[in-house]
């Protein structure tokens, strides 16, 4: 009770017709809420029909989701479900979407949506009416999440079930919250169309409140389209209908549309009436952070009439009002407002002065966007009167806080990604029941059709003609294939008779060498053959190790089996298998990916792309970097491998990937080769769904960048 006497010594700028009002409103909300709350969640929990519990969560949380959106989350938790994937669990994930979507968390709020629509789609016994608003709430954070092609396919699945279930408010939402994809989108058209099907269910429905708000959006539409007079047209339409509901606070903004499409059209006279009339109705109903909006607006159109110190005036009531309603940032951007005007008319005491009282606030705010703005017009203030050491160090400022816009932005793209990443898994889950379904009707289909198959002689006929052909094409498949085997045999012991044999003398001679060094006991040069012996037997065995892959992936072909993996993890172990050789050489490894990737590929066709390219990157590099990294996309994922090293011409990058030759050049220490590690490289890039590019100069060393989709 004392609550509503606090209200009512609140409200005494009112006139005491609408203080009575307000109190009778307030009784009626008590009283609503106190027969709300007997039926509680632990009320409906201790329903023991199955259908009228639903039934009575479902009323509850629509209750909830349009006056008390706080407590969708107690409903949310403490409703009772009997398994993972009953009705129940699907309902109090809609109900987490719907809170979440208020709360404008919509990577959770769309998370929570596919989870409620995979659950409806996998029940025993549909329950569309939920199915139907899980997918309204995807629309509608996909929507806002830039994902209109997605936005859209939601809001398709929602009215095909609205309208089975000849939901008639439920189809005109959804086609309102559809209309504004298109707009997003550009197609003014098909956003007019949407809203105009919105309007006729609305009409016929005789839903006044919401054909109010969709003529409004109409006109939205319209005056952004540049169209203001059709656009005003629907605005008028939607004030009638407000004012005849009694809506007071759309009828408020109705009036402000109409003012502010009258202003962009440089009709000031009539923009300064419109607004005046919402000032008026805010005023009578004690919306006082609109009636700051209508005194800022007007401060604006004042200015264009010429009438400075009333602009002025307006502005300065505008900012009295949001610093009673705490709006600081509102505040902020009225008091610059004011600045503006005074540096614009020539009065640049008073202006700096406003600058700087705004600037204040605007650090109060804790707004980076807002500070950044502001710290830029001290800059210029400083800049215009020739002090530019200040000038400087407001620049420098401006500049530190547009990288830390930078990295807020990032890390929102980031969210954002990491929503889409895990909503298309999801989806992918459910599109599979979806086609695991269809394919289930398919095969009853082709039962169905087997009755009508064609006569036995027919049949016989094609059959023989079936087998016919398919002898010829083995045929012909088969002699393909003894082709092939019979160059892969050819390449192969051309590879062996000229490379592996080379090796094999190599170590033969250098055995020799050894003992006659150690029989004179010259250690120095013992020591010195080692090392060269240890770098070719590492050449030696990654060259066994590219022909053996490469005799696999040629006779047996090789069969991809995709797992998820961390890449810094398996980067890591290439590079300490190369160690000794690196050190040989003086190469500096660097391991750049980031240790919480993970990817989805075949790991032994990911090791031996990245085993190749470290290898042969510490071939043709002497004391250089030769630096990994990978960077994840929505589409996929980038690996690149750069070294410093000697580089390559255009022709050698031109017939880099040929396997059609054995020629392999020598590394800086006259390493050899089998010649085919890049072109193995190459088919197992492709072979896994991606592509590889190449970047090189003489001297300048070189760069090899894959990208894998998804």
């Amino acid at each position: 009770m004392w609550n509503i006497f606090y209200i009512y010594k609140s409200i005494k700028t009112i006139t005491l017709r609408h203080r009575i009002l307000i109190l009778i409103t307030v009784f009626l909300l008590i009283s609503t809420n106190g027969i709300q709350a007997q039926n509680s969640p632990d009320e409906i929990n201790r329903i023991s029909n199955v259908d009228k519990r639903y039934n009575a969560a479902k009323e509850l949380l629509e209750y909830y989701r349009i006056n008390a959106i706080d407590s969708l989350l107690i409903l949310a938790n403490d409703l009772k479900s009997e398994n993972e994937n009953d009705k129940f669990s699907a309902l109090k994930e809609y109900a987490y979407s719907e809170y979440y979507y208020e709360m404008y968390d919509l990577g959770t709020a769309l998370n929570h949506a596919m989870d409620a629509i995979y659950i409806f789609e996998n029940l025993e016994k549909p329950e569309h009416d939920g199915l139907a608003r899980s997918y309204n709430i995807a629309g509608l954070c996909s929507e806002q999440l830039f994902r209109f092609e997605k936005a859209l396919e939601y809001y398709e699945k929602g009215l095909y079930l609205a309208s089975h279930l000849n939901d008639k408010p439920l189809l005109s939402m959804l086609y309102s919250n559809r209309s504004f994809v298109y707009y997003g989108m550009g197609d003014m058209n098909k956003a007019i169309a949407d809203l105009e099907k919105a309007n006729e269910i609305n009409t016929e429905i005789k839903d006044t409140v919401n054909l109010a708000k969709d003529l409004n959006n109409l006109g939205f539409i319209y005056t952004s389209w540049g169209k203001y007079e059709t656009g005003i047209e629907y605005y008028k339409k939607a004030l009638e209908y407000s004012l005849q509901k009694g809506i007071k606070e759309r009828s408020a903004i109705c009036c402000n549309n109409i003012g502010m499409s009258y202003f962009e059209q440089g009709k000031y006279d009539l923009a300064e009436e419109f607004i005046l009339q919402a000032l008026e109705m805010d005023r009578e109903n004690g919306f006082n952070h609109n009636v700051a909006k209508r005194y800022n607006n007007l401060g604006l159109v004042y200015y264009q009439q010429g009438k400075v110190e009333k602009s002025i005036s307006h502005f300065e009531m505008a900012a009295e009002v949001f610093l009673e309603e705490g709006d600081s940032i509102n505040y902020a951007k009225a008091i610059i407002n004011i600045s503006d005007i005074y540096f614009k008319t020539g009065r640049n005491t008073e202006a700096f002065q406003y600058l700087q009282k705004g600037y204040n606030i605007s650090l109060r705010t804790n707004s980076l966007p807002l500070i950044e703005h502001n710290t830029g017009k001290m800059y210029r203030y400083y800049k215009s009167i020739g002090e530019y050491q200040k000038a400087l160090e407001y620049k420098e400022l401006q500049d530190e806080l547009n990288d830390s816009l930078y990295s807020l932005e990032s890390a929102r793209v980031v969210e954002e990604m990491e929503t889409i990443y895990e909503t298309e898994k999801k989806e992918d889950e459910i599109s599979r029941l979806n086609t695991e379904s269809e394919l289930k009707e398919d095969i009853i289909r082709r039962k169905n059709q087997q009755r009508n198959m064609m006569a036995a002689f027919a049949i016989l006929l094609l059959l023989v003609l079936v087998a016919t052909v398919f002898i010829i094409q083995k045929i012909r498949k088969q002699r393909r294939e003894l082709e092939a085997l019979n160059n892969v045999k050819n390449r192969l012991f051309a590879i062996i008779s000229h490379d592996l044999r080379g090796y094999s003398g190599v170590f033969q001679d250098a055995g020799m060498v050894i003992r006659h060094h150690l029989k004179k006991e010259n250690f120095d040069k013992v020591n010195a053959i080692s090392e060269n012996l240890e770098i070719s037997a590492l050449s030696y065995s990654s060259q066994l190790d590219n022909i053996l892959n490469w005799a696999v992936l040629q006779l047996n072909g090789y069969k991809l089996e995709p797992v998820e993996f961390s890449p810094h993890e398996d980067c890591a172990t290439l590079i300490e298998n190369l160690s000794e050789s690196r050190k040989l050489k003086g190469n500096d490894f660097e391991n750049k990916i980031d240790p919480a990737i993970k990817v989805s590929m075949d790991k032994g066709a990911f090791n031996i792309i990245l085993r190749n390219l470290l290898a042969n990157a510490n071939k043709f590099t002497e004391q250089g970097v030769i630096s990994v990294s990978l960077e994840q996309a929505a589409t996929g994922f980038e690996l690149s491998v750069s070294d410093t090293g000697i580089g390559m011409d255009e022709e050698t990058k031109n017939r880099l990937f040929s396997t059609e030759t054995v020629k392999s050049h020598q590394g800086t220490r006259g390493e050899k080769g089998s010649g085919v590690g890049l072109g193995l490289v190459k088919t197992f890039v492709e072979l896994s769904g991606g592509n590889i590019l190449v970047k090189s100069e003489p001297g300048k060393g070189s760069e090899f960048i894959m990208t894998f989709a998804k």
